[in-house]
């Protein structure tokens, strides 16, 4: 997937698609109408746009925003990485499942 994300400069794309694109320091662009992904409440939180797909203007006028100030992606691709791997790291995850567990453990005494 390396190449394919090498070369964007934002991803416009629910899912799975939200923590790669910021692994892969991209700005992701979500339909404002998507609640099947859980992971989009990542991009909410890293501020990343939210637009209504189906609204043409509005697909038009963000686009046309991203082209004449492309660095306006690259903001939000840098913030989106940096909360993602503060959050979302390999040591975060097994601190998280750690508590689980010792949780359970002490509960049962």
């Amino acid at each position: 997937m390396n190449e394919h994300f090498d070369g964007a400069d934002l991803v416009a794309n629910p899912g799975l698609l939200v923590m790669n694109a910021a692994w892969h320091q991209k700005g992701i662009v979500i339909d404002s109408e998507s609640r099947h992904a859980p992971e989009y409440w990542l991009a909410k939180e890293a501020g990343q746009p939210f637009i209504d797909f189906s609204d043409c203007e509005a697909v038009d006028q963000f686009l046309n925003g991203v082209i004449a100030d492309p660095i306006v992606a690259k903001v939000w691709a840098e913030h989106f990485q940096e909360l993602v791997r503060g959050q979302l790291s390999i040591q975060y995850m097994v601190d998280t499942h750690l508590k689980v567990f010792n949780n359970i453990y002490e509960s049962k005494g």
